[in-house]
């Protein structure tokens, strides 16, 4: 895994940079797991992050367009 803000390569579970003693990891603010520190998706729950460049895990993290947007109920409560 490689440090953001030095390049050194460290081993791969690392939590910090070996080097410059960057935190590499962070948990996940919907489940807690570790997520790289440049990562915008986490890899366990698909949730995001704000985290750096990257797209969303394939077959994982919000659905990309295709569906209709969400609409909240009519203030009377009825079906349309």
């Amino acid at each position: 895994m490689r440090c953001q803000s030095c390049g050194f390569e460290n081993r791969v579970g690392s939590a910090y940079c070996e080097q410059c003693r960057t935190a590499l990891t962070r948990p996940c603010t919907s489940c807690g797991d570790p997520v790289s520190a440049s990562a915008q998706y986490c890899p366990a729950c698909g949730a995001p992050t704000s985290g750096g460049a990257g797209g969303p895990p394939s077959g994982g993290g919000p659905p990309s367009g295709g569906g209709a947007p969400y609409a909240a109920p009519s203030a009377s409560g009825g079906c349309p």
